[in-house]
């Protein structure tokens, strides 16, 4: 039995697949799996992922008879790992050979941490590191742009979020400090992954997984760049509201923040905590739900808008 799984739902991801595959089997750490689940892609992806399950006994090849989006694709590739400890990767992302062994040492000496995760570094097409602009304190990516289609600048990512002993702050630190979801590519424990809705289907479902994980325990950041994220034009940076919707296959809600209120309050509830603590969260979705970046993404046109508006009046 593997002692942890490397999920990697997959769609169309021949340009980068096998250069994440390769630097998955180089780990130090070497008693994985990696279980691929293919969204019946059209490409060469199929064949490459065969290639590997031929090379290498731990390499787990599942393909889709339709395309069930990518949230639904995510839950996939956990239902299929069999290891106590599970990681849910990329198909173009890239690891460093010691990612799995400084993780999973964390898990190990610590029982109350239930997700693990590196410092984070982003890349472009080619594997280049992006460039940091201190003037505006933003990433600039390989095509020269600050922004996505979104407009939000590609800020870092603010260190040891949800660290904290209590559950209530923890949960706070998710809802207002997190820009990206990047804890998420850490190495998670599935017996707490089992007690959450795992990944729901609509827009910014996966900063609601992560709040529901704060709720029942401690991540812990490690000190070291041993993840690569990279951001290229077919990721979903770079898509609409609506493209962001038609890949992940969600239940297109045009106010995903309505879904996302209604899953906090139900996380919060749900949780093991103080009527005290119940309240400190319910203030912290309170705050969430009034800040101005919700409404502005409500009113001003664009192709982020979540009613649909666009620029062009024809």
């Amino acid at each position: 039995m593997p002692v942890v799984s490397v999920g990697v739902p997959v769609y169309n991801g021949e340009k980068y697949l096998p250069e994440t595959l390769d630097s998955l089997l180089a780990q130090t750490f070497s008693n994985f799996e990696i279980v691929i689940s293919d969204n019946a892609s059209t490409d060469r992806t199929a064949e490459i992922c065969k290639s590997y399950q031929t090379k290498d006994y731990r390499v787990r090849y599942f393909r889709n008879a339709r395309n069930i989006g990518a949230a639904r694709n995510f839950n996939r590739v956990f239902e299929l790992s069999r290891a106590p400890l599970f990681h849910g990767g990329a198909c173009d992302d890239l690891y460093e050979p010691q990612f799995l062994e400084r993780c999973l040492g964390v898990l190990d000496r610590d029982p109350g941490t239930v997700l693990s995760h590196t410092r984070t570094k982003l890349i472009g097409d080619r594997g280049e590191r992006l460039r940091f602009d201190r003037k505006r304190g933003c990433y600039i990516d390989s095509y020269g742009g600050a922004r996505g289609t979104s407009g939000d600048l590609m800020r870092p990512q603010r260190p040891h979020i949800a660290e904290a002993g209590r559950p209530e702050r923890r949960f706070r630190e998710v809802l207002w400090l997190m820009g990206w979801a990047l804890p998420l590519s850490g190495v998670i424990r599935r017996d707490a992954l089992l007690t959450t809705s795992l990944y729901a289907t609509y827009s910014g479902a996966d900063k609601v997984l992560l709040a529901e994980l704060a709720l029942i325990g401690r991540f812990r950041e490690i000190d070291e760049e041993l993840f690569a994220k990279r951001i290229h034009r077919g990721c979903s940076h770079y898509k609409s509201t609506r493209e962001r919707a038609t890949h992940e296959g969600v239940e297109f809600y045009r106010i995903p923040q309505v879904k996302m209120v209604q899953d906090y309050t139900r996380m919060t509830w749900a949780a093991d905590m103080s009527i005290w603590q119940r309240l400190h969260c319910m203030a912290t979705i309170a705050g969430m739900a009034r800040s101005p970046k919700v409404w502005r993404r409500l009113l001003v046109p664009g192709p982020d808008n979540y009613l649909g508006i666009s620029l062009s009046t024809r």
